[in-house]
């Protein structure tokens, strides 16, 4: 088991249409991005930078936002 993004939450949280639009927001690379958002199974490790950079550009939330999210908002357990 490990824990991933959970993608599908993420790209509806942010109301974009698709992960290349979060990339653009997020100001992050596509190829990154599409990892996390639409293969977050294939990821070996979550960078910290990264992921504030989903929430708070790609999401648009504040930085007290994101401290009030749960665990299981953003992330899932996978085999």
């Amino acid at each position: 088991m490990k824990l991933v993004p959970n993608g599908e939450v993420l790209l509806q949280m942010a109301g974009l249409p698709n992960s290349h639009q979060l990339s653009l927001r997020a100001r992050i690379s596509y190829p990154t991005v599409d990892k996390y958002i639409n293969a977050p199974e294939t990821t070996s490790s979550i960078s910290a930078l990264v992921m504030a950079a989903i929430l708070l550009d790609g999401l648009d939330l504040t930085p007290d936002q994101v401290l009030e999210l749960r665990l299981g908002d953003v992330f899932q357990l996978v085999e």
